[in-house]
């Protein structure tokens, strides 16, 4: 997971696209953990797996 953080990073970066790190994992970041399970979209799990891409409250990817 960690690489995929990292290397989503590093291409908005090279974007030059702003964006905000939150780390779901972080106590008290609960709600941003169940915004994110119940926006995004699981590939083969029953729960999609960081790092997901929001445009305020439009999933990305």
């Amino acid at each position: 997971v960690k690489k995929r953080q990292q290397r989503v990073m590093m291409i908005l970066d090279s974007k030059n696209v702003e964006y905000d790190v939150i780390d779901i994992t972080e106590p008290g970041k609960e709600d941003d953990k169940e915004f994110m399970q119940s926006m995004s979209k699981a590939r083969d799990s029953k729960y999609p797996l960081p790092p997901q891409i929001f445009n305020d409250e439009d999933y990305c990817g």
